[in-house]
């Protein structure tokens, strides 16, 4: 009996033990990004690592190669793995070691998008509506197709009930109605965007915890209620795409995937016979706005073997920048949204969002109010470190956290302990609990 107590209490040192941990990773074209969080008893999420790659294999947001991605997604859990696990380990003894591993991640989901408004009614008699109506609702707009049958709802988002034509602030369950309409804003995309993700985690031995479309989790972290509720618009320049998302009275009221981003610009300007490296550096010091500009600079070029003058290279960059301001001030015409009354402002977020002259160029384009934008702090615990709020670089990936619900981890004993030593299981766990948020939410079957 004893041997066999012993060899229990044995099992229960090395069991796999759920951690409350959550992994969000953003897969863009030319990097890959990765934040670690813990939730406090608040329900706050606290970042306490992020980590970053050069990316291969994504191209407009999209996966092209599968094992090449499914490579940089393990080389990133794995830094990941190794940070917490530090983290996780100080101060202890060699007994109460843990090792972490990542087994589901959440994502944001990048990618061609578009919206498209639906409508769903259901007649009553004087009926009091319950919460199955309304998920039939739901259930039915899910079941929406589309002409193209490479495309599929990716997010809802609902927009209002209407009970007998008045709008309905808030749930609808427990008022009376004859009629009964739901409205909603359904992103679509094609399906390979989602499908590719989950068999590239599958190739890296790890599970989709969820996903949030990228416009709407970069909208989550870097739009305060209040931009949401007065009206405002997102416009996110990515190297390959461009994320437009506009908010108004708190809903998402329009969504849009630009298909090309400021690399468009280093690739307008490589065409003049420029090694892409320079072209980049000279995107950084010319501007989009040339006839505001005096400057009579020549670059010399080595890389390239020449010299070009500063006024051929902001006309490059204006015709560019033009270019994809158009298809913003074509966003907000889609969107049936006025300037001014339901549109107050713009924010603008991607190092694309740096190239000078934009902003006031986006001013006079647009006529609306515009400015940098940075992750809003009040959406993460407060022992979260500053320096991960100044610049928008993981937005994405912390915005694909904000409504996870799952633990994306386990940890499990560094080195396997020797027989009879049982007492170490209460020293591993104690020892645990001196952290001011504990990791431990569970056990996770082997």
């Amino acid at each position: 009996m004893a041997s066999r107590r012993n060899e229990t209490e044995e099992e229960n040192i090395t069991a796999k033990k759920a951690i409350n941990l959550r992994v969000g990773i953003d897969l863009g074209s030319t990097m890959f990004r990765a934040v670690a969080a813990i939730q406090n008893e608040n329900g706050q999420l606290q970042i306490i690592k992020c980590e970053k790659q050069a990316s291969s294999g994504i191209k407009r947001g999209a996966i092209q190669n599968i094992n090449d991605v499914a490579f940089g997604i393990n080389s990133l859990c794995k830094k990941l793995e190794n940070s917490v696990t530090n983290i996780v380990n100080e101060g202890k003894e060699k007994e109460e070691l843990v090792k972490v591993h990542i087994d589901k991640v959440y994502v944001s989901l990048n990618g061609h998008m578009k919206t498209e408004d639906n409508q769903v009614p259901l007649r009553g008699n004087n009926t009091i509506i319950t919460q199955e109506m309304v998920d039939t609702l739901n259930q039915k707009n899910r079941m929406q197709t589309s002409n193209d049958a490479d495309m599929e709802i990716l997010q809802v988002l609902t927009q209002e009930y209407l009970v007998d034509d008045d709008p309905i602030d808030g749930n609808p369950v427990g008022c009376q109605f004859d009629m009964l309409m739901a409205r909603y804003k359904n992103i679509w995309g094609n399906k390979k965007l989602k499908q590719n993700v989950r068999q590239t985690l599958q190739e890296s031995n790890r599970e989709l915890a969820g996903y949030t479309v990228a416009p709407i989790a970069t909208a989550n972290v870097m739009l305060s209620d209040n931009e949401k509720e007065l009206g405002s618009m997102l416009v996110d320049f990515g190297a390959t795409s461009t994320n437009v998302v506009i908010y108004s009275k708190k809903k998402m009221r329009f969504a849009f995937v630009i298909p090309f981003g400021s690399d468009f610009i280093t690739t307008n300007i490589a065409g003049l016979k420029i090694v892409k490296e320079e072209a980049e550096k000279l995107k950084t010091k010319c501007t989009c706005k040339p006839k505001d500009s005096k400057s009579r600079a020549v670059f010399q070029l080595p890389l390239s073997g020449k010299e070009i003058d500063y006024k051929i290279v902001c006309d490059v960059i204006e015709r560019c920048t033009d270019k994809l301001i158009g298809y913003i001030v074509e966003c907000i015409k889609e969107s049936k949204m006025a300037v001014g009354v339901e549109i107050e402002s713009m924010v603008i977020a991607g190092k694309g969002a740096q190239l000078k002259g934009l902003k006031e160029k986006l001013e006079e384009k647009t006529g609306l109010s515009v400015h940098m934008g940075s992750i809003y702090r009040g959406k993460f615990a407060e022992e979260t470190d500053e320096t991960i709020f100044k610049d928008g670089e993981y937005a994405q990936a912390m915005g694909a956290l904000l409504d996870s619900t799952e633990s994306c981890a386990y940890s499990e004993a560094a080195f396997k302990p020797e027989a009879r030593k049982t007492n170490k299981s209460k020293s591993f766990f104690g020892t645990l609990k001196q952290f001011s948020i504990s990791l431990f939410d569970g056990e996770v079957p082997n």
